[in-house]
């Protein structure tokens, strides 16, 4: 498993260098065939994903899923595996091929043959997941009774639970006039800011006793061409996340009302992610409890600010385990994962589909 992680960080496979994320697959497909496992390549969009198995059809009992692709690294090395002191260190390491590495070898191992399971790789997690698991879920007809995405719950944390994310384009235009007269102008970017604070003030606060609501953050803003001139063309990306399904229709509302004050102001959504739920007491979840505690992991259940590809097979009730291994958090310059406890994580991962 180490090895084949060390060769796995060595493609720059971020969304920069799709020839990377190709060679990964194509190596990631050659490594499953040898292990005796049948391979079906998806590409959509551009997007590569794979789906492998001991018999290739659309519904298992298990779906281990997890991507290849990784966020761009601006750090010396960073495709070039280091290990020190049992920790691995290299971009994907935490998020995730260091888990894609262990799923692959547990679903290699010849104990599982009879077991009814399949592992599901995609590229395009880190962009939004559309064109990957979207597809195959929604499109291809993938299904299974439960899914196994190690892409989230560091620490032997287990994530019950994932805000859903709506991403939003409002844009606005006014009236160009010089910098020195804005009177006789319309200012496009005023307009996103005053449109920004009335949607922030009817959100609610976020207190360090109480992060699990709904929040939006303003992530790029865009507008005017010169210091000395009123801008008359503007745009700006808000970032929404929530907790309910039911939040989501409440803050399309909520734009609306605020804009429809507005002249000549509009939105669209360019993202739209469910939201991630997987009730405490599933049978599965029971099930990766009992089996963690035998190995001696007491897996604390957690709720997650962030999204994943859990979300789509969330979308159509299946139940969703996510816990990984002691990490590094991700996207953080010098990633890792300690491999004592990959080869734990692997291990309970066995058991859970053994049982």
């Amino acid at each position: 498993m180490k090895k084949l992680l060390e060769q796995l960080i060595q493609f720059e496979s971020d969304k920069d260098h799709p020839k990377e994320i190709e060679k990964s697959f194509l190596f990631v497909e050659n490594y499953l065939k040898k292990a005796g496992l049948k391979t079906k390549i998806y590409t959509f969009n551009g997007k590569f994903s794979l789906v492998a198995a001991t018999k290739l059809k659309k519904h298992y009992q298990y779906i281990l899923n997890g991507h290849l692709d990784v966020v761009p690294a601006n750090y010396p090395n960073a495709f070039q595996p280091l290990i020190k002191e049992n920790r691995l260190f290299g971009r994907g390491t935490s998020d995730m091929k260091g888990t894609v590495a262990s799923m692959i070898e547990v679903i290699c191992d010849p104990d599982l043959k009879n077991i009814d399971v399949a592992i599901m790789l995609n590229s395009d997690e880190e962009t939004g997941g559309f064109d990957g698991v979207n597809y195959l879920v929604n499109k291809e007809g993938y299904s299974c009774d439960c899914v196994i995405v190690p892409d989230g719950g560091d620490n032997f944390e287990l994530v019950l639970a994932e805000k859903g994310v709506l991403h939003i384009k409002i844009s606005a235009s006014g009236i160009a006039a010089h910098g020195s007269r804005p009177w006789l102008g319309e200012n496009a970017i005023e307009k996103l800011i005053s449109v920004f604070q009335e949607i922030k003030t009817n959100l609610p606060e976020t207190k360090p006793e109480n992060r699990w609501l709904p929040t939006v953050n303003l992530g790029k803003i865009n507008g005017g061409d010169a210091i000395n001139k009123v801008p008359s063309l503007a745009e700006m990306f808000l970032d929404f996340r929530y907790p309910q399904r039911k939040q989501r229709i409440t803050i399309l509302n909520l734009i609306k009302k605020v804009i429809k004050s507005k002249k000549n102001v509009i939105f669209e959504i360019i993202s739209d992610g469910e939201v991630l739920e997987t009730p405490p007491n599933n049978p599965y979840i029971k099930k990766a409890l009992n089996i963690a505690k035998s190995a001696g992991i007491n897996l604390k259940t957690v709720n997650e600010h962030g999204a994943s590809d859990g979300r789509f097979f969330s979308a159509k009730g299946i139940p969703v385990l996510m816990f990984k291994p002691i990490c590094s958090p991700a996207h953080v310059d010098n990633e890792w994962v300690d491999l004592e406890s990959l080869k734990k994580f692997s291990e309970v991962l066995k058991e859970f589909l053994l049982k």
